[in-house]
């Protein structure tokens, strides 16, 4: 592993000590974390229904009182839905809002057919909507997000890059959850993760985990969040310019000539305005029929929607998630109308702010350690190691 770790923060008081290795990481930074810390991710929200089972051993526990619904050597696949705010099992009642399912040792369990560790929380969302939360710990759920995220034949320290961004990203989440709250995050929902359980697992993933286990980024002996997203389009963004948060160095946004071979590093999309209505209306937007699409004077990541009952202003990523980043691949484009439709021409692939993937990649394949990666992309932070 090529990561320089570095022990110079202040997160809590600590010990520091010494650790003859032959690798370039002189000093091991320990106490702030004991190990892998759990990590609650959402699964399914609010949904109609989920399958869920389980390949070994299991106890399913209901009600505030934890009574044994049903236990065996393997659950089938069971359909859990919701009624009056009750969990049904294949349409029966089960006289309980929340369900827990558990294996024995370290088997795996089944959410619509794709395999994850650790346990379920399955419970009802409103009225009806069925939510599934999955408890694990950091390090698992780490493999089953690199390879969701990155293309796993990608050079090594590239791989390793990633594994630290996802990592500093998924312990901040952690750290910012409300008192509370259901889960840290929502796999493959806005600003969070994608994850694909055990099934994205494979073994280069587990290695790059054990390689980086417990180094992540910080600024100024701070967590940040550590933000990465697919193709900068020339140069990375502005935290604050495009989510609106306060901007530190590591995300104030750096040039970037590695990604210009990517696919997205330069793109155009044509939209009809009927669409981009009906997208607007969908998301509690409504602006009548839509007339124009304009970027805002002086500020290239804001935009006026005119519409025929009033006009909004908003962000250029909020746009883009409003209409789908399919059509609109990032936050920073011109438009202009073409008849019945908009047409876009943009730079980019993803929100731009942190580390570019695909530039990462290319850095990788001139040479690049993942620490000058990650130094490069996040400018003035340190790559240390919490456990």
């Amino acid at each position: 592993m090529k990561l320089a770790v570095l022990a110079a923060v202040a997160l809590l008081p600590v010990i520091f000590f010494s650790c003859s290795r032959p690798k370039p990481e002189p000093l091991v930074y320990t106490g702030y974390l004991p190990g892998s810390p759990m990590v609650r991710i959402a699964l399914a929200r609010r949904s109609e229904s989920v399958t869920v089972g389980a390949e070994a051993d299991f106890e399913l526990r209901g009600g505030r009182s934890s009574r044994l619904v049903d236990s065996g050597g393997r659950l089938g696949d069971v359909k859990i839905s919701a009624r009056d705010r009750e969990l049904l099992m294949d349409g029966n009642g089960t006289g309980v809002r929340e369900l827990k399912l558990t294996t024995m040792e370290d088997g795996t369990l089944r959410v619509d057919g794709v395999k994850y560790r650790g346990e379920l929380l399955i419970y009802v969302d409103g009225n009806d909507g069925v939510t599934v939360v999955e408890t694990v710990d950091l390090e698992s759920y780490l493999a089953g997000v690199l390879g969701k995220e990155v293309f796993l034949t990608w050079p090594k320290d590239a791989l390793e890059a990633q594994a630290v961004a996802a990592r500093t990203y998924a312990l901040y989440r952690i750290k910012i959850r409300q008192p509370g709250a259901p889960y840290d995050m929502a796999a493959g929902y806005q600003y969070s993760q994608e994850y694909g359980g055990v099934d994205a697992e494979r073994p280069i993933s587990r290695e790059i985990m054990e390689d980086t286990r417990g180094v992540i980024l910080t600024y100024q002996g701070r967590l940040f969040p550590a933000y990465y997203h697919s193709v900068c389009g020339g140069h990375t963004r502005s935290v604050e310019v495009v989510f609106g948060e306060r901007e530190i160095m590591p995300l104030s946004g750096v040039p970037c000539d590695f990604c210009s071979r990517a696919k997205g590093y330069r793109w155009d999309a044509r939209v009809p305005a009927s669409e981009i209505g009906d997208d607007m209306a969908r998301a509690g937007l409504d602006v009548g029929e839509v007339r124009d699409v304009r970027v805002s004077d002086g500020d290239g990541f804001w935009l006026i929607v005119e519409g025929s009952d009033r006009s909004r202003r908003m962000r250029a990523q909020d746009f883009r998630l409003v209409v789908g980043s399919k059509n609109v691949k990032s936050p920073e484009f011109e438009v202009r109308r073409a008849g019945y439709e908009f047409l876009f021409t943009g730079k980019g692939f993803g929100h731009g702010v942190g580390m570019c993937q695909w530039g990462a990649e290319r850095m990788a394949s001139k040479g690049y350690s993942s620490t000058e990666i990650l130094k490069y992309y996040y400018p003035g932070a340190e790559v240390v190691r919490v456990y």
